[in-house]
């Protein structure tokens, strides 16, 4: 209670002590004042905005456009890397298909060269054993005659040791009867 009493004592007492001066005085503002002051604050205003900010607004100005193109740049930047990636991967792609192509033509190309050494050692085989044949069958009639003649040699040389050897009537029928009793 003490306290409200003191609060409308300090409020009479600034109602008594209050110039005269309509609501500026009853607010205890002096008007003459707050007009000297108003003054100065413009004085002051219009030079700080001559000197200071427009400078600060123009520099501000200046970094925020530097800002947007930076921001442009920097999005630039980033589709031509997108874009390089796209390449790159692309480029890649390409490179396997390429190499999977020539691994294929190189594989297919080993295969004929294969297949040609197959038939190049075939054809070799068979010349060689045909000619190992010609030369058995050479080797052959050559034993063959030599057969031939070895044989001749020796009918000619046991028709020539009978004939030389007298035959008799006793030997006669002695081989007579050798070849009848071996059929």
């Amino acid at each position: 209670m003490f306290e409200i009493i003191s609060v409308v004592h300090a409020a009479e007492s600034a109602a008594e002590a209050a110039p005269e001066g309509g609501v500026a005085g009853t607010l205890g503002i002096n008007l003459k004042l707050f007009i000297a002051q108003l003054v100065n604050f413009s004085i002051v205003f219009f030079i700080l905005w001559k000197l200071v900010f427009k400078n600060i607004i123009k520099t501000l100005g200046e970094r925020q456009k530097k800002i947007e193109n930076s921001l442009l740049h920097a999005q630039k930047v980033e589709e031509n890397l997108t874009r390089s990636e796209e390449d790159y991967k692309e480029k890649i792609k390409l490179a396997q298909a390429e190499a999977h192509a020539l691994i294929k033509a190189a594989e297919e190309k080993a295969l004929q060269a294969g297949a040609k050494i197959k038939e190049k050692t075939k054809e070799e085989l068979a010349a060689a054993l045909a000619q190992a044949k010609a030369a058995i069958q050479a080797e052959r009639e050559i034993m063959m005659q030599e057969t031939k003649r070895v044989i001749a040699d020796l009918v000619v040389q046991i028709t020539e040791k009978l004939l030389r050897e007298k035959l008799t009537d006793a030997k006669d029928k002695q081989l007579i009867e050798k070849i009848i009793t071996k059929n």
